[in-house]
C-alpha cells in the first residue's frame, strides 16, 4: 500500500493537485480518505461539491470524515457519476480508521486529504475547531495481517 500525506491542510488547488498526484500512480484501486476543506467562506460548499467531481475521475473509493460537512463532496461524487457502493461516509475518526482498515489491500494507494494528522495542537489535546466537527484523534491505519 502506498500513503500520499496531503493532510496537513488543503485549498481547491492543492487537493485537485494531489488527485491529479493520486491518478498518476499504478494502483489496484484508488482511495480518498477526507472530510473535506475548511475555512473557505462562501466558495466552501461550491470547492467540495468540485472536490467531489474531480474525485470520481480518479478515485475507487472515498471515505468522507463526518456526514454533515462532507455531503457536497458526496454530491460531487455522485453526480460524476461514483457508485454510492464507492462512498463511506464515516461519523468520526475512529469510525474511518475502522472502514479504512476493513477495506484497504496490498496494492492500494491511500490519498489523506486535508487535516486528518492535524487534529492535535503541541500539548496532545484536540483543538477546539476539530472537537466541534467531530474529529477525535488523528487517523491511524492499522497493519493489515
Amino acid at each position: 500500500m502506498v500513503v500520499i500525506d496531503d493532510a496537513y491542510n488543503s485549498n481547491p488547488e492543492g487537493a485537485a493537485g494531489a488527485l491529479d498526484v493520486l491518478a498518476e500512480h499504478e494502483a489496484n484501486r484508488r482511495l480518498l480518505v477526507t472530510p473535506g476543506m475548511v475555512e473557505l467562506g462562501t466558495e466552501e460548499e461550491e470547492a467540495n461539491f468540485e472536490l467531489g467531481r474531480h474525485a470520481a475521475r480518479v478515485c475507487d473509493v472515498v471515505l468522507l470524515v463526518g456526514a454533515e460537512q462532507t455531503e457536497p463532496i458526496e454530491r460531487g461524487l455522485l453526480e460524476a457519476g461514483l457508485s454510492r457502493t464507492q462512498i463511506i461516509v464515516a461519523r468520526d475518526i475512529e469510525q474511518a480508521t475502522e472502514e479504512l482498515s476493513r477495506i484497504v489491500q496490498a496494492g492500494d494507494v491511500v490519498l489523506f486529504e486535508n487535516d486528518l494528522p492535524d487534529t492535535y495542537v503541541t500539548n496532545g489535546s484536540l483543538r477546539d475547531a476539530d472537537r466541534a466537527r467531530g474529529l477525535r484523534r488523528p487517523l491511524e491505519v492499522p497493519a493489515r495481517r
